[in-house]
């Protein structure tokens, strides 16, 4: 019994030392824990710093490519633009018919590139006014070249660069299908140079008491060669009726004595001999002819008529259609009266 009672005693007084010893592993262990903790967590700071500062490289670097492919876009853009233009003038200036002139206007006109213009990012309108600057500061200087120096209205000239000129003012309101398309995706509205011109002119008044500072760039170039934008859609109307005139008579697939009988005596034409699509054509060009004097009137300018096409109108002799004719839908007998009407109110505006 001897053993067993010391063992017991021995175990009295070292019990305490156990727990102490337990309670300083476990401190230990705890310690040990926490200072892995914290190297772990040091270690997850720098890793997160190092993400950090990866991901910036990564924007940084994304921002840079995307700038890139931007500016490259709009440097191709440009380019292709502006070489387009200057392949079509070059064609447009060999051409020999009036017709091929017309097209190759057109095609020029909607290579400008503010109808290329997106209204996405980078293509925001400060963009869009300075392609506005860019094409008028061009276009002007470009139509400069084309008009006489006399002024003089004259839209019966065979002289290839006033065929260019025509061809020119017929073809300003045309607008690139890019843009329409952009336009309806975005919402914005489409503008053509036609559009540049007037809105410019119109703009004439609000000049009396200075230039505003706040005056779009591409008002001041149309302004500054406000005799060079007046004629040019004087010549768009003028140039309009004799288009008319020749799609009523064939006029000029005429010989000199037959040209020269009509001018002096005049020329009888019939609207009945013309389809529906035909004669709302006609109307039209016409309709756009009016609107083109009306503007000029409104913005205070001058509204000649090419004396040789005033002549040609003033005598000119419009078969009166039949209007209970069997064949005749309502909608085509409308379409010839109001022929009838436009034709007649060319030498009255």
């Amino acid at each position: 019994m001897a053993p067993i009672l010391q063992l017991q005693e021995l175990m009295k007084y070292t019990k305490p030392i156990f727990i102490v010893s337990s309670l300083l592993l476990a401190s230990c262990s705890a310690v040990n824990n926490m200072d892995q903790m914290k190297n772990s967590t040091t270690s997850m700071q720098q890793s997160t710093k190092e993400l950090q500062s990866s991901t910036q490289e990564v924007s940084k670097a994304t921002n840079e490519v995307a700038d890139n492919v931007s500016n490259t876009y709009f440097d191709l853009r440009q380019g292709d633009s502006l070489g387009h233009r200057a392949d079509v003038i070059e064609k447009m200036s060999k051409e020999p018919r009036i017709e091929g002139k017309i097209e190759d206007a057109g095609i020029y006109i909607m290579a400008f590139e503010f109808q290329l213009w997106k209204n996405q990012r980078e293509d925001n309108l400060d963009k869009r006014l300075g392609l506005f600057a860019d094409a008028t500061n061009e276009f002007m200087m470009r139509i400069r070249s084309y008009i006489p120096s006399n002024h003089d209205m004259n839209v019966t000239s065979t002289d290839s660069s006033m065929e260019n000129l025509y061809a020119i003012a017929i073809a300003l309101d045309q607008i690139n299908p890019t843009q329409v398309r952009a336009a309806a995706k975005s919402g914005f509205q489409t503008v053509s140079l036609l559009t540049l011109l007037q809105t410019s002119l119109a703009k004439k008044a609000d000049l009396n008491s200075g230039i505003p500072t706040d005056m779009p760039e591409y008002v001041l170039n149309v302004l500054k060669s406000e005799d060079a934008a007046v004629y040019l859609l004087q010549t768009r109307y003028n140039f309009i009726y004799a288009m008319v005139l020749d799609q009523l008579s064939h006029i000029s697939e005429a010989n000199l004595l037959v040209k020269g009988w009509s001018y002096m005596f005049g020329m009888e034409v019939d609207p009945s001999a013309m389809n529906l699509v035909q004669l709302h054509d006609l109307n039209q060009w016409l309709q756009k002819a009016k609107e083109e004097r009306t503007f000029l009137v409104k913005a205070g300018q001058h509204t000649p008529l090419d004396s040789t096409i005033e002549n040609f109108y003033a005598k000119l002799s419009v078969k009166k259609p039949d209007l209970s004719a069997n064949n005749l839908s309502p909608v085509q007998a409308q379409e010839m009266q109001n022929l009838v009407k436009n034709l007649e109110s060319v030498t009255k505006n």
